[in-house]
């Protein structure tokens, strides 16, 4: 047999046959098993635990810094709140030292005439004539503004200090002058001395209370 003879044709069949076996590619990778699928799973559910974990760590380290912020925030407030409250007893002796001088004094000119002579209640509070009345009335506006804000503790304060029921009877009508008229004849300012006011309430509360 010659060679020509030993060389069988490939035919058409055979021949694409061989062109659509793909080769197996050599990094190929074997199917997951059930026992890689649960490793991955378990892993997959930690990171998440952790996630959690971090995140509620996260929050209550910010409620927390929230609170100590705010903690610092209400001492400081309370601080000034008490030196504001010490500044107002250590003045009561000099209030005290105008208020004899204010009893002392009995001549002076009529609400209606210092009201005629400045135009408003406004000009009559602020003038110079009037600085001891207004030193007075700024005074217990202030220590009626502190106990309104819890600043001083009412309790303490009047068993302390004594009102000054002698001012507040005897100015009855400038007050009322200035209040009704302090823009001007007819302009009232509602809130003036309101806390002096308030402060005025809480004793006669309080002795009504102690009879």
């Amino acid at each position: 047999m010659n060679s020509e003879q030993s060389q069988k044709p490939v035919t058409p069949q055979k021949q694409e046959q061989a062109v659509e076996a793909p080769l197996a590619p050599s990094n190929a990778k074997a199917p997951m098993t059930h026992k890689k699928r649960q490793s991955l799973q378990v892993t997959v559910d930690i990171v998440k635990d952790i996630t959690v974990i971090l995140t509620c760590v996260s929050i209550v380290t910010g409620i927390v810094l929230s609170a100590l912020h705010l903690r610092d925030d209400w001492r400081h407030e309370k601080f000034v709140g008490l030196s504001q409250a010490r500044d107002v007893i250590d003045k009561e002796d000099s209030i005290q030292n105008e208020l004899a001088v204010f009893r002392l004094t009995t001549n002076g000119p009529s609400p209606e005439a210092l009201l005629e002579k400045y135009g408003s209640g406004r000009a009559v509070y602020f003038s110079d004539e009037m600085k001891p009345y207004r030193t007075i009335c700024r005074h217990y506006e202030k220590v009626g503004a502190l106990l309104q804000e819890n600043y001083i503790d009412f309790d303490l304060y009047y068993q302390i200090e004594v009102f000054p029921d002698y001012f507040w009877d005897r100015t009855l009508d400038l007050r009322k002058k200035i209040k009704d008229n302090w823009d001007g004849k007819g302009r009232p300012l509602n809130d003036f001395l309101k806390n002096f006011e308030r402060l005025h309430g809480m004793y006669q509360k309080r002795r009504a209370a102690e009879k």
